[in-house]
């Protein structure tokens, strides 16, 4: 459920802003001294777009289904929704501006695939050594994608390429095999802040973004043993210059 929410979330506020524009009230304009209050026309602030089927790639691992996904982000700038679909081992995107196709792309340009929903070794819980998890992205005019998985993976794809080429990755811990998770992102100072939320116990990690190449470099971790129920999605402030870190 609350995938699906987060979902529904960052698919509202892509499309939720379209509509509002579209369906803004009409205020007609009269003769002076007019009840215009009457002349104003009402629509529904929010309404359904479209229903668009998800592609089954050959890498599914759900049987067909898309049974396991995770965070979705929304690039404004360019227009783009994209989808960290772990049964098809893929993100998915959709395009405003061709909002009637969702592509999938996976990693690539010599880079291992997803882990997909794959259960850990030891049994831990069900998403714990899953992935793709997060995603976020670059403001342009840096045209990176970020998107962690499991074991412990950080990956850059340049969005220039079509299907985005991935250009590095790295772990957090290389010795973890629980998944990465969510992550923000300080366009500004090229640092991004990943969180290792199946560990034991949780850490967030530091990792540095050449601006240019996307080539990253693991930082500071910092364990958070105070994490007892997770640790979820961190975002980047620049008003303050600080990460906020949501601690259920």
């Amino acid at each position: 459920m609350l995938q699906a929410h987060i979902t529904l979330r960052a698919f509202l506020k892509k499309y939720v802003v379209a509509s509002v524009l579209a369906v803004a009230p009409v205020l007609v304009v009269g003769s002076a001294g007019a009840d215009d209050s009457k002349r104003v026309k009402t629509e529904p602030a929010v309404r359904l777009l479209d229903a668009l089927p998800v592609p089954v790639s050959a890498a599914n691992t759900t049987s067909g289904a898309m049974y396991s996904f995770d965070i979705s982000w929304v690039d404004q700038g360019r227009q783009v929704y994209y989808l960290a679909d772990r049964s098809n081992k893929s993100v998915d995107t959709l395009n405003a501006k061709t909002p009637t196709v969702v592509t999938q792309f996976a990693p690539n340009n010599g880079h291992g695939p997803f882990a997909g929903f794959t259960p850990c070794v030891p049994p831990a819980g069900a998403n714990d050594c899953a992935g793709p998890n997060g995603v976020t992205t670059a403001p342009s005019p840096q045209p990176w994608l970020f998107v962690t998985d499991a074991p412990s993976r950080v990956l850059c794809f340049d969005t220039t390429f079509n299907p985005p080429k991935t250009v590095s990755e790295i772990r957090t811990n290389p010795t973890d095999p629980t998944r990465t998770d969510e992550l923000a992102y300080d366009p500004a100072d090229g640092l991004i802040l990943a969180v290792n939320n199946a560990a034991s116990p949780p850490y967030a990690t530091l990792i540095s973004v050449d601006k240019a190449t996307c080539k990253l470099t693991r930082g500071a971790a910092t364990s958070l043993p105070f994490a007892t129920n997770g640790a979820a999605q961190p975002v980047w402030d620049p008003g303050t210059h600080k990460f906020y870190l949501s601690i259920p």
